[in-house]
C-alpha cells in the first residue's frame, strides 16, 4: 500500500512524459501532503530522471512546499542545489497556527519549525523562497500575522484564504469580509511604509478572478469566443496589471477551466456527454463541463491562458479542472 506516496515507477513515468512534450522549460512542483516524508532518496531520483530524459536540453526547475518538521542540514544542502523555489507553511502567528498545525501528541510545530526556516532562508541568502500563510475566521485580521512574519527576518510572503464549507467554525463569514478587504488596503499601506524604510518585502499571490463556472468574461476579452458565448464585461484590467507589475506584485489570474456553461451551450461537440450520448451531462449545480479531451476545449482553454499571460500576469491559476 503506498500510503499516497509515489512509486518510482509512477515517477519516472511522470518526468519522462513531461520531458517528452515539454518546449523550452519546464517546471516540476513536489507538494503533499508532506513532500519530505518520501525521503530525499526520492527527490534524487526525480532530478537523476530529468537529466536522463532531458534529451532536448531545455531548462529544468524543481520546486517544494513543506510544513518544516523534517527540515535539516541535508534537506538545506538539496534544496539549495536543486531547487529554484521553497514554499514554507507557517499559517501565521503562533495562536494562529498551532490549532491545526499540531503532533500527535496535540502538541502545536510553530516553536520546532520557525528556527528551521531561519535556518533555510539564511543559507539561501533570503532569496528563493516563499512563506505561505493562510487566514480563515480565526485570523482575517492577517496582517498581525504578516507582521509576525516581517519580525521574524522574513520578507518574501503570501498570505491566502481557506475555502471551507459554510457550517466549518473556520469558514470566512459575510462579516470576515469587510475586515479582510480593509486588511489588504492596509497591507498595500504597509508596504509603501517599508519601501520607504529601505526595508521592502515582497507579498506574493494577488490573485484575480477573470472567469466563473457561468463562462463569464470579467474583463473585455479579445477571443471570439468569449465574445460569442460569453456575457463580456466592459472592465478592462490592463491597467491595473501593469501597475501592480511595476509595484513588484506577484499577480494571478484564476479562470474556471472545464466547468464552462456558456461554451458548453454554444459548441455542443466540446461538452462532457452523457453515457447514451442523449445530451451534455450536468452537474448538481445545473452547470455544463467541458470535454478535457477534446481538442477544441482544450485549444479554447489555452487561448484564455495565453492571453492573460500577454496581459503581463505572472501565473495562471485553472479552477475546476477536475471532476
Amino acid at each position: 500500500y503506498s500510503m499516497g506516496r509515489m512509486s518510482e515507477e509512477t515517477l519516472e513515468t511522470l518526468v519522462r512524459r513531461a520531458m517528452r512534450y515539454a518546449e523550452g522549460s519546464v517546471s516540476f512542483a513536489f507538494q503533499g501532503g508532506e513532500p519530505t516524508l518520501s525521503g530525499l532518496k526520492f527527490f534524487r531520483k526525480a532530478v537523476e530522471l530529468q537529466k536522463k530524459y532531458n534529451t532536448k536540453g531545455i531548462r529544468v526547475s524543481n520546486a517544494i512546499q513543506t510544513n518544516g518538521l523534517l527540515i535539516d542540514e541535508d534537506v538545506i544542502e538539496f534544496a539549495n542545489r536543486e531547487c529554484h523555489n521553497v514554499v514554507l507553511s507557517l499559517d501565521g502567528r503562533k495562536e494562529i497556527h498551532d490549532r491545526f498545525r499540531v503532533d500527535y501528541a496535540g502538541n502545536g510545530s510553530w516553536d520546532r519549525i520557525v528556527p528551521k526556516f531561519q535556518q533555510l532562508v539564511k543559507a539561501r541568502n533570503g532569496q528563493g523562497y516563499y512563506m505561505r500563510g493562510t487566514f480563515t475566521h480565526a485570523n482575517p485580521d492577517f496582517l498581525k500575522d504578516i507582521q509576525v512574519m516581517l519580525d521574524l527576518g522574513f520578507n518574501e510572503l503570501s498570505m491566502e484564504p481557506v475555502v471551507a464549507a459554510p457550517d466549518d467554525p473556520s469558514a470566512l463569514t459575510e462579516e470576515d469580509k469587510a475586515i479582510v478587504m480593509e486588511q489588504y488596503e492596509k497591507l498595500a499601506m504597509l508596504m509603501l511604509d517599508k519601501d520607504r524604510e529601505g526595508k521592502p518585502f515582497t507579498f506574493y499571490h494577488y490573485m484575480i478572478d477573470l472567469k466563473g463556472g457561468y463562462g463569464s468574461f470579467y474583463y473585455h476579452s479579445n477571443l471570439p469566443g468569449a465574445i460569442a458565448s460569453a456575457s463580456v464585461s466592459t472592465a478592462s484590467v490592463d491597467e491595473i496589471i501593469k501597475d501592480m507589475n511595476d509595484k513588484g506584485f506577484y499577480t494571478i489570474a484564476r479562470i474556471s477551466a472545464f466547468q464552462d456553461r456558456s461554451y458548453g451551450e454554444s459548441h455542443v461537440s466540446s461538452g462532457l456527454y452523457l453515457l447514451n450520448k442523449r445530451g451534455l451531462w450536468m452537474d448538481p449545480e445545473g452547470m455544463y463541463w467541458l470535454d478535457p479531451t477534446n481538442s477544441t476545449t482544450t485549444s479554447w482553454i489555452t487561448s484564455q491562458v495565453l492571453e492573460l499571460r500577454d496581459m503581463g500576469f505572472d501565473e495562471v491559476l485553472l479552477d475546476d479542472f477536475c471532476f
